[in-house]
């Protein structure tokens, strides 16, 4: 089966809306949940995740000497010139549009019962349909 990188993106953002209740996990639904992002969208993110890094290094600044790139005081982000961080930026959203309609194909772990406690809505159970869940099959 395929999705779309903005498909898995919705996904996701469904797994965390219901992650909030912490007895989720312990649900058919949230094991399913839970194997679909291991299997699948853990390695699409990251891989997303290295391009948009390569655009951060390709853009950071250096140092003249060491050619070593330069940190921010927190250690956690590189220094970028005003016109590095608005390549940066334009070259991020440039790559987030060019993998939106992208498509995977994804391994489904299908859950047949939806517990009491978790409310979907249509549009939602629409795109899980087939994924994670499977409501068109008698029990």
């Amino acid at each position: 089966m395929k999705k779309t990188f903005q498909e898995l993106k919705d996904i996701d953002v469904i797994y965390s809306k219901l992650s909030v209740d912490k007895d989720f996990a312990n649900t058919k639904l949230g094991y399913a949940f839970k194997r679909f992002t291991e299997k699948n969208t853990q390695k699409i993110f990251t891989d997303f995740n290295e391009v948009l890094d390569g655009v951060r290094i390709d853009n950071a600044l250096v140092d003249e000497k060491t050619k070593a790139i330069l940190y921010n005081e927190d250690r956690r982000n590189y220094q970028f010139s005003k016109e590095g961080l608005k390549e940066v930026l334009k070259r991020n959203k440039e790559i987030a549009k060019e993998w939106e309609d992208k498509e995977f194909e994804v391994i489904p772990f299908i859950c047949k019962d939806i517990p009491e406690s978790v409310v979907l809505l249509d549009e939602e159970k629409e795109l899980l349909e087939g994924v994670i869940i499977n409501l068109n099959e008698t029990k």
